[in-house]
């Protein structure tokens, strides 16, 4: 039997009156470390809390994860340090973190076969609200603007811990070289845009026309950005079991593979690829 430890990262939007959402969940053992954060909260909470900052949350959890990660990096030949320096490491940023992201008392908690990240997406799933996970409703397809609000969550999370020096532009306009375009998330870096994304939905009154018009878009603007990297995002189905002729998405994946150098993502795929927030050491 594992023994890990966890604590809980809140948002404390008054602290007056102590109102706090739990935002994310870090779980600490004797070699590994995860910091789980919630990627929909910056979206759900400034439809509460006007003045939540995005760029402060996604800062605090950079630094959180490094902070984490030092206790855990292994000197030449010596024993990884034990679960006790992390727990003290743990417990010198929650006496620090008193403003408006704030950690909860580390506790203990028992693992019969130890796995971190079992037991953090267990943990995840009790204690955060996940506006992403519980989206998806019988009977309604994701529309585009979620998903593009989806991508920026995701992106933002994963530019914070792994690209910092990438500013995100969400529903950003862009010159081609015959015409201005809109993209869904634009990633820049030193004013240049890097990385751009396209919301690709499988199902709504436009979603052919968006996809059947990204080739063209998207070699337009290559045409005026040739060294950015491209991607497209395809949304999921509606789950009311409906049958139907043709999948939308075999077919997203047909149009949209015949674009040079398209990275073309599901949902799941994206979020594997870019949501990946577990630390390992």
């Amino acid at each position: 039997m594992a023994r890990l430890i966890y604590s809980i990262v809140q948002f404390v939007g008054d602290p007056v009156r102590q109102e706090a959402v739990n935002v994310g969940v870090i779980l600490l053992g004797p070699d590994a470390a995860t910091v789980r954060i919630d990627g929909s909260a910056p979206a759900r909470l400034r439809k509460v809390w006007s003045d939540f900052d995005r760029r402060l949350f996604y800062a605090f959890a950079r630094d959180l994860r490094h902070a984490l990660a030092m206790p855990h990096q292994p000197f030449f030949s010596e024993k990884p340090v034990q679960l006790e320096s992390a727990v003290k490491a743990l417990e010198s940023i929650r006496a620090a973190a008193v403003n408006q992201f704030q950690l909860t008392e580390p506790k203990p908690l028992s693992s019969p076969d130890g796995s971190i990240r079992k037991e953090a997406d267990r943990l995840f799933d009790r204690f955060v609200v996940s506006r992403v996970r519980r989206d998806q409703h019988p009977g309604r397809h994701m529309t585009r603007s979620r998903m593009r609000e989806m991508i920026n969550e995701v992106l933002g999370v994963w530019a914070s811990t792994r690209a910092p020096q990438l500013v995100l532009a969400e529903s950003a306009q862009i010159d081609g070289q015959l015409a201005e375009h809109t993209v869904d998330l634009i990633a820049y870096e030193d004013a240049e845009p890097r990385m751009l994304f396209f919301a690709a939905p499988l199902e709504g009154p436009q979603a052919a026309l968006i996809r059947d018009a990204l080739p063209t878009v998207i070699e337009d603007i290559r045409q005026q950005w040739p060294s950015a990297e491209y991607f497209a995002v395809l949304g999921e189905k509606p789950s009311n079991g409906r049958g139907t002729a043709r999948d939308p998405g075999e077919t997203a994946r047909r149009v949209l593979g015949r674009v040079p150098d398209l990275r073309v993502f599901g949902l799941s795929e994206f979020r594997s690829e870019f949501g990946d927030e577990t630390l390992a050491f």
